[in-house]
């Protein structure tokens, strides 16, 4: 027999609303980002943010957005550095006379779930030198184009700030 639904109606109301809300400015916020603040592209924009928001809800319709604001607005400077980096990086090897490539493929093993553990392997790829290859329950299988690079280092520290963007502690023993 399904329990009774204890939480009152207009609570559930509230929650909803700014559930919306919130997903709304984040896709909004991400698509300004993106397209850097370019009032014509609301044009797409808006459609793309409706059906962002539409996936989610489907996708995981209970699913609570916890956002940590000062890690969210902290993280953003970090992705544009590691995207610069990442591009810099990958340029310095193009242009090298002899090119330093001495490929690896690593498993690194995440304490993230569900989107953040999504957000980490789709970021990893912007870690200089780095591509995540596969996602396999905690595992992402890991490509590096030197193996001298530093890449877990810099992975495990990318995981801590994704981590404070969704309201978790970090253990400390995670970060040494």
């Amino acid at each position: 027999m399904a329990q009774p639904e204890t939480t009152p109606p207009h609570e559930r109301r509230s929650w909803a609303g700014w559930r919306t809300f919130r997903l709304l400015l984040l896709y909004g916020f991400t698509w300004f980002v993106l397209t850097g603040g370019d009032s014509a592209s609301w044009v797409l924009g808006v459609p793309a943010v409706l059906l962002a928001f539409a996936v989610s809800v489907i996708l995981a319709p209970t699913a609570f957005l916890s956002l940590n604001p000062v890690g969210l607005l902290t993280f953003i400077p970090y992705f544009i550095m590691l995207s610069a980096m990442s591009g810099i990086d990958v340029l310095r090897r193009t242009f090298s006379r002899v090119p330093r490539i001495n490929p690896a493929v690593f498993s690194f093993k995440t304490r993230l779930e569900g989107t953040p553990r999504i957000l980490l392997a789709n970021i990893i790829s912007l870690l200089p030198g780095t591509l995540s290859a596969d996602l396999q329950g905690d595992e992402i299988r890991v490509h590096v184009l030197d193996r001298e690079i530093p890449a877990e280092k810099s992975i495990r520290s990318l995981e801590d700030r994704i981590d404070r963007i969704f309201h978790r502690q970090v253990m400390m023993e995670d970060s040494l």
